[in-house]
């Protein structure tokens, strides 16, 4: 019992199982063998680290496994054995993989995590049929709750070593999970039952941020080209794509984007509608990350020179192209410092302590990066200097602010500030560089031709095939929450 206790106060997968249920069917032998072998195992590796504060390295082939992640595997294998298909079977086989690909046998997480999908499948993740269609609103949340909990770690895993990941498992029929307590059948139950812990409802909060940004960014990610070869040397193919998708896999510069834009459109019409139902830190965070994602994506390389060690170089100011993009991202990075700076000052009149350890603390530390960075292109360039001088002295005023005092990486971007302020270029720079005027068309980083309207030697139905495709593609068909 302590075990299953400690599981739920420290383990941020504990969102994937109601407490109420599980002690239950502990308590009348109903609960899985697996289920429980998982929790045990888990919780006493992490928390003997946790407790004499050992630090977490890989295990080694030689490392002793405790008594408990040992059974697991034993019935582990009668569960692929026999197909034993059930709801608790398939959250201790994608807790099991985590454990693993993180901290274990990271072959073996990854053999079980696509063994989980074939239990998904079967419990009707796909077509909301077979188990799924009868569930109760709990089961149900725990089901697509660790559907998102296997697929978030799939599409890292993916990205990290060359892949693209499978628009099968991407383009599902299942909501995201419960924005917040309040929404989440699961945790109101254990509510009632005096069940809930201190943690919870922020382990569901960052889970469904953590997902959204996971869901659009995996989409943005099968826009990209693929490479010829992964990590292991083997030739990446499209094959396992929808046949569908296949015509519009263009790898030039223009279409790339184009197909970028249009995810990022349905981004922004996902925000506009959901919104309402999160918290001012969910709201920050997928706002942000979807602004940055307009900064980032607008400065693709034309093609790939072919180099293993390529060095990113400056960008040029005297490309055009270049000037077009940096007075474009210089709007978004004036709202980037606004929401940064309001958000801070917020968090720190509301937030305990304790707290504002908790804060996205590695989003914010990008946000200012970017935005310093604009902000000092745009000054070179001439672009309203006065307003950007402004806005540079209060990215270094952010810079400067207390919550920061563990985030050792912020010192390079404070001194980078700094340097800048301190030995800012006059306005000779002004005369080196042609400047346009700004412009309001929301695709000038797109296409920065005189001709934006479309990429060119591109006809255009096929534009218009592309587009429908992808608005009935990337159309969320039931975003909203069961719960």
């Amino acid at each position: 019992m302590k075990l299953i206790h400690f599981f739920f106060q420290s383990n941020p997968h504990c969102i994937l199982i109601n407490k109420t249920r599980l002690l239950e069917r502990y308590w009348k032998d109903s609960a899985e063998p697996l289920l429980l072998s998982v929790i045990y195992g888990i919780t006493i590796s992490v928390g003997q680290h946790i407790l004499e504060g050992k630090p977490f390295t890989l295990h080694q082939c030689t490392t002793k496994r405790n008594p408990f992640l040992d059974y697991a595997y034993i019935l582990y294998k009668q569960v692929y054995a026999n197909r034993q298909i059930s709801l608790g079977n398939y959250q201790a086989i994608v807790l099991l993989s985590l454990y693993e690909i993180s901290l274990g046998y990271s072959k073996h997480g990854m053999t079980m995590l696509s063994f989980s999908y074939m239990i998904a499948a079967e419990l009707g993740v796909f077509d909301d049929q077979g188990m799924c269609a009868s569930m109760d609103l709990i089961d149900r949340e725990q089901l697509v709750t660790t559907y998102w909990t296997a697929f978030s770690t799939t599409s890292h895993g993916c990205l990290e070593l060359g892949f693209h990941v499978r628009e099968r498992l991407l383009f599902h029929k299942q909501p995201f999970p419960p924005a917040t307590a309040n929404t989440s059948a699961s945790y109101q139950y254990d509510l009632i039952n005096n069940n809930h812990g201190p943690t919870r409802a922020y382990f569901i909060e960052s889970f469904h941020v953590g997902m959204v940004i996971n869901y659009f960014s995996s989409k943005i990610a099968i826009c990209l080209p693929t490479t010829k070869d992964n990590v292991f040397g083997l030739s990446v193919t499209k094959s396992d794509r929808n046949l569908a998708l296949s015509l519009f896999h263009h790898d030039d510069e223009r279409t790339i984007k184009y197909k970028i834009q249009l995810v990022l459109n349905d981004f922004s019409i996902f925000i506009e509608q959901e919104k309402h139902q999160w918290t001012p830190r969910q709201l920050f965070m997928i706002e942000t990350t979807h602004q940055l994602y307009h900064i980032h994506f607008s400065f693709i390389k034309p093609k790939n020179m072919g180099l293993q060690l390529e060095t990113v170089k400056e960008l040029d100011l005297n490309d055009q192209n270049i000037v077009r993009l940096l007075q474009y991202a210089l709007h978004i990075s004036y709202t980037l410092t606004h929401n940064l700076d309001q958000f801070i000052q917020q968090s720190c009149q509301v937030e305990s302590e304790e707290m504002l350890d908790m804060l996205p603390i590695g989003l914010m530390a990008i946000t200012l990066e970017t935005v310093a960075q604009i902000f000092i292109y745009n000054y070179l360039l001439s672009n309203e200097q006065e307003k950007v001088l402004d806005h540079l002295n209060r990215a270094y005023c952010i810079s400067k602010k207390s919550i920061w005092r563990h985030w050792t990486p912020m010192r390079s971007i404070q001194k980078m500030l700094k340097d800048f302020l301190k030995n800012k270029p006059s306005d000779i720079f002004q005369k080196h560089f042609t400047v346009h005027e700004p412009t309001d068309d929301i695709t000038c980083f797109l296409f920065t031709d005189d001709e934006r309207t479309s990429p060119p030697e591109m006809e255009a139905t096929f534009l218009n095939d592309i587009n429908s495709y992808f608005q009935n593609m990337f159309a969320s068909e039931n975003t909203s929450l069961y719960f």
